[in-house]
C-alpha cells in the first residue's frame, strides 16, 4: 500500500486519467466530461515542472506578499493549453463561455483574483481553476479555495460546480 501512496504521490496523473477512463466507462452520461478532464490533465501534468523555476516575487503578487508569480505563470503557460483541450472536447455552453473570456478578459488577472478568493463567473473559475491549480499543488499548497488553507491538494477535477447549469443552456 505504501509502495502505492508513493507513486501516486510522484505522479498522480497517470492515475487520475485511468479512473476518470474507469468512471466514463461505467457513467456513460457523464462521459464527456469526464473525457474532458482526462484531456485536462495532459496539459496540466508538465505544470509540475515549473514550480522549482518559481522564483518569490518581490512585489508579492497576492495576498501577504511574497508570493510565487503562480497567476503570470499559470496564465501564460498553462490556461492557453486549458482553452484549446477545452474548445476541442468540451460541451458547447462550456467552450463558447471560455472563448469568450480568453478573448476579452486579462488572463493574468483573472487567476490572481481566483487566488485571491475574489468572485468569478463560472467560466473565469474554470479557467483559472484549471491553471493555477497544478501549480498549486506542486508547490503542496491547497488548489482550492474551498479546501482549507494549508492543505496539500489531490484529486483535482477542474470542471466548475456549476456545469450542470452550463449543459441546461
Amino acid at each position: 500500500m505504501q509502495v502505492l501512496e508513493a507513486a501516486v504521490a510522484a505522479n498522480p496523473w497517470p492515475l487520475r486519467r485511468e479512473r476518470a477512463a474507469e468512471l466514463a466507462e461505467r457513467y456513460p452520461h457523464a462521459e464527456e466530461m469526464l473525457r474532458l478532464y482526462q484531456a485536462l490533465t495532459l496539459v496540466q501534468e508538465p505544470a509540475v515542472q515549473i514550480p522549482p523555476q518559481l522564483s518569490p516575487s518581490p512585489s508579492g503578487g497576492g495576498q501577504g506578499g511574497g508570493a510565487y508569480d503562480i497567476a503570470d505563470i499559470a496564465a501564460q503557460q498553462i490556461l492557453p493549453g486549458i482553452v484549446d483541450v477545452t474548445v476541442e472536447m468540451g460541451p458547447r455552453a462550456l467552450r463558447d463561455g471560455v472563448i469568450n473570456v480568453f478573448s476579452t478578459a486579462d488572463l493574468t488577472g483573472l487567476v490572481q483574483r481566483w487566488l485571491d478568493h475574489q468572485p468569478l463567473d463560472p467560466f473565469e473559475t474554470y479557467l483559472a481553476r484549471a491553471s493555477a491549480s497544478p501549480l498549486l499543488e506542486a508547490l503542496s499548497v491547497s488548489p482550492s479555495p474551498l479546501a482549507g488553507e494549508g492543505k496539500v491538494g489531490g484529486g483535482i477535477i477542474c470542471i466548475p460546480a456549476s456545469w450542470t447549469t452550463l449543459r441546461a443552456w
